[in-house]
């Protein structure tokens, strides 16, 4: 069988090393979300309010989980999911509009969400810009707690996965096997973003801001990461590993270097 062609992608490289491995494809919540009418208003604010408890339990267990993990200087950075999920105003904001537009609480949700990612994008400072995924990262997780979702065990994967994904929030790290990661490649994300931050506190190669890879590979493609000069490489030829041979690392095992042991045999994306 012909060797499948080279394809080269480029970012923005936030975290450092050369790492080969294979790829999982680790694919975000996207929902057509439709507004649907509700009759019983009352018992869709309370739907919300429960996705709402449900969210916060989860996170506090993912804030445990991830201290133990990377630190607790990392696990502090999910007390600002935290905050969100305990702003009274905002959560009554969306009770009121799922009252007064009998909506039900997935659209009320998404349109809320989208009124502050816009606030935030449109700030002149990058940190603060940065922080608009922080909301994107909460709604994903009051929808999942609205919809349900499937669970995913890391227990049969090889120990070589490179994460590629649209986003990956904080609280992912604490879902993942971090002893079967060696790398990270995003099409979204910033310098300043948490999830950068985070891959340089594990000595995780990452890069951000490749754009349009998602529609390019599949899980189990051969995947070079060169972290330090911001490529990433798919179905990398013999000449390109050759050439990078005495930069590739060993393997994605910071995590176990570092101490990190594996999460429980099976997950969900939010860690249920």
């Amino acid at each position: 069988m012909a060797a499948k062609p080279e394809k080269i992608f480029r970012g923005s490289g936030v975290s450092p090393g050369v790492v080969l491995g294979q790829v999982l494809k680790y694919e975000s919540h996207s929902r057509l979300l439709l507004k649907v009418h509700v009759d019983d208003v009352e018992a869709e604010a309370r739907r919300y309010l429960r996705a709402i408890e449900a969210s916060k339990e989860q996170l506090r267990a993912l804030k445990s989980r991830l201290e133990a993990q990377v630190g607790r200087e990392h696990g502090i950075i999910l007390d600002a999911h935290l905050l969100m999920l305990e702003d009274r105003s905002l959560s009554s904001e969306i009770v009121e509009s799922i009252r007064a537009g009998h909506a039900n609480a997935e659209w009320v949700l998404m349109q809320a969400t989208e009124r502050l990612v816009h606030a935030y994008l449109s700030l002149k400072d990058e940190y603060f810009r940065e922080r608009h995924s922080d909301i994107e990262h909460v709604a994903e997780r009051i929808l999942l707690n609205l919809s349900g979702d499937r669970p995913f065990s890391w227990e049969h994967l090889a120990g070589d996965q490179i994460i590629v994904s649209r986003d990956f929030s904080p609280s992912d790290f604490a879902t993942v096997d971090l002893t079967k990661v060696r790398g990270l490649v995003l099409e979204s994300g910033g310098r300043t973003s948490h999830t950068s931050i985070i891959c340089r506190g594990l000595l995780l190669p990452a890069v951000i801001g490749v754009r349009e890879i998602l529609s390019e590979i599949v899980t189990g493609d051969t995947l070079l990461l060169n972290a330090d000069d911001g490529q990433v490489f798919v179905h990398p030829g013999p000449g390109r590993i050759q050439a990078v041979a005495g930069r590739l690392e060993s393997s994605g095992n910071h995590a176990a270097e570092n101490g990190i042991a594996p999460p429980p045999p099976a997950v969900t994306r939010d860690g249920t």
